[in-house]
């Protein structure tokens, strides 16, 4: 069974996320599809599934999942940035983003560093899906 690395924040990093992540929901929820039911404030796998009732009823006849694998693990955190740079203006933000970006992880007892993919395991790793 293969596994994936974590980042699993300290107490202070996941009070820092959670605050980061109160506030730009605000600014990126708004953009998301509709379609979308992962992890999303007020979505819920029950949803997901009346919605795929609400699409058969009007005729609709294929229900698709999507799950790239190991997209998360290759994410080109310089273009993720760019784009979020694009709504959020303020230097010290999004180096503090950059930063969560850039945590190590810890595999065979040893951390690792990554310049690609969004760690897994913290509480604004949600809004980075």
């Amino acid at each position: 069974m293969e596994t994936r690395p974590l980042g699993i924040p300290a107490v202070r990093d996941r009070v820092v996320q959670q605050a980061l992540l109160n506030r730009m929901q605000r600014i990126f929820e708004p953009r998301f599809c509709d379609c979308s039911f992962g992890f999303r404030p007020g979505q819920s796998p029950h949803q997901a599934i009346e919605k795929v009732e609400e699409y058969l009823k009007t005729g609709c006849q294929w229900v698709v999942e999507v799950d790239i694998e190991k997209f998360f693990d290759s994410v080109d955190q310089k273009k993720l940035m760019n784009l979020v740079a694009e709504e959020i203006a303020d230097g010290r933000v999004l180096r503090l983003i950059q930063s969560f970006l850039r945590c190590g992880v810890m595999e065979d007892m040893k951390v690792e560093y990554r310049v690609t993919g969004t760690p897994q395991g913290g509480v604004i790793t949600p809004l980075t899906q």
